[in-house]
Order: structure tokens, then sequence, then C-alpha cells
């Protein structure tokens, strides 16, 4: 009797230990399991894309160091417009908000006209990438103001003579981040018409052939090629039909 007394008692205590080590382990399909560390997410922003600085450097190129008369889309502008390319007369800015400058390339006629058209270039690898091409082939006026490209034209009359328009057409150009867009357009009256002549225009009258004189850019000084900078804004050049 109590021998089957001890071997109950030692089979109810075997039974408790083997029970014991299955929970210490975790075993048995009720256990409960360890949650595995949780991995916070990155920090958003933590990671910049790019820096300005960061910007400029992976152009590769500094545009305002180019020779911009080789680029082959101001050839083709020079060729088909018969223009020609006056590195003095470029303007450059940051005209697309990315912390890089940009080049306005402009097409002058190489006479009374003046500036015919233009051309934005910014830099890319270790040349140059044409964001925007306008070559009306008449006379235009160009300015920067505030990072807006500001364009104006001559609007003639049905009876103004070529030197003298009656009207001038402003056309304010900006980035929308892919192209450039027209944002404003504003005629006004053209203050130097003036009385209009009964004769043909004298040719050998200052005055840019189809009214407007050609846009006079101070240089800037340094190390830079001689152009105008145009980080905030630009003095207004000439209306068409001004006095010279």
């Amino acid at each position: 009797m109590l021998r089957h007394s001890f071997i109950a008692r030692s089979c109810a205590l075997s039974t408790s230990l083997f029970v014991c080590v299955i929970a210490a382990c975790g075993g048995g399909s009720s256990g409960t399991k360890t949650a595995a560390p949780s991995i916070a997410p990155p920090t958003p922003g933590v990671t910049r894309v790019a820096t300005t600085a960061a910007t400029a450097a992976a152009t590769g190129a500094n545009i305002r160091t180019l020779d911009l008369a080789a680029v082959s889309d101001v050839q083709a502008a020079v060729a088909s417009s018969g223009g020609e390319f006056q590195p003095d007369t470029v303007i450059y800015g940051d005209l697309t908000g990315d912390g890089v400058d940009e080049a306005v390339v402009a097409i002058n006629s190489g006479g009374n006209a003046g500036d015919i058209g233009f051309l934005v270039l910014t830099p890319r690898n270790a040349g140059t990438r044409t964001l925007f091409t306008f070559i009306p082939g008449t006379s235009v006026a160009i300015e920067v103001v505030d990072g807006k490209i500001v364009v104006t034209e001559p609007v003639p009359g049905p009876d103004d003579p070529h030197c003298c328009p009656s009207e001038l057409k402003m056309t304010t150009y900006g980035w929308n981040g892919t192209t450039f867009i027209v944002e404003s357009t504003d005629t006004e009256p053209n203050p130097a018409a003036g009385a209009k002549p009964t004769s043909s225009v004298n040719s050998g009258s200052t005055s840019a052939a189809a009214g407007l004189a050609p846009t006079t850019r101070a240089p800037s000084t340094g190390d830079t090629p001689p152009a105008t900078d145009a980080t905030s804004s630009v003095p207004r050049p000439p209306r068409p039909g001004s006095s010279p």
C-alpha cells in the first residue's frame, strides 16, 4: 500500500515538473508568444533629396563659364533667324527656383531691329539643356524681373509706320515646374510713338526697324563673362518706338 502511494506521489510530481518545463519553454498551443521588438519607421524629412548646393553640383557645370556660342541650339537659332549671338547680352539668373543660374541668350538681328528672340538654357552635366525658345523674328526687348522673363513687343496699328508702333505688348513668362508659360499679357499705349510721319522712314534713323531700340545691358564685373546678373531684377530696356 505504501509502495503504491509513493509511486502515485512520484508520478504526480513528475507530471508537474513536465508541465512546468513545457510552460517555461513556451510549448503548447495555448501558450503566450513573446512579441517581436517593434522598429520605428524612419523619420520623414531626415534625408533630404537635394540641397541647393547639391543641386548645383549635380548639374556638373556652371553655365556662366560655358561657351554658349558653341551650344547647338544657339547655333540653330542663329542660322534659322539670320541673326547673331552676342555674348555680352546674356542675362544670368535663377529662373526655375532651384538655386542654379539659367542663361537667357538673346538672338540679335545684327542691325537696327535689335534682339529678335531668345533661348533659356540651364546647365546639364557638362553642357546645357534648352528650357524655352522664343524666336518671333521681329524686334523684342528682353528683361528679367524677380525671376520672370518679360518680353516687350511692338504692336503697330494699321496706319503706323514701321518705326512707330502705337502700342506695346508686355508678356511675362514664368516657370511652372516643367516649362515656361505665359503668366500675364498687358498692352499699353506707346508713349514714344509721337506724331506719325507721312513719308517713309529715314534709312539713317537710329531707331530700331520695328520701333524697338536695341536693348542695353550693363556688363557685370568679376571673373564671370560680361553679362547681366538677374538674381533680382533688371532695369526695363528702352520701349519700342523710343527715341535713341
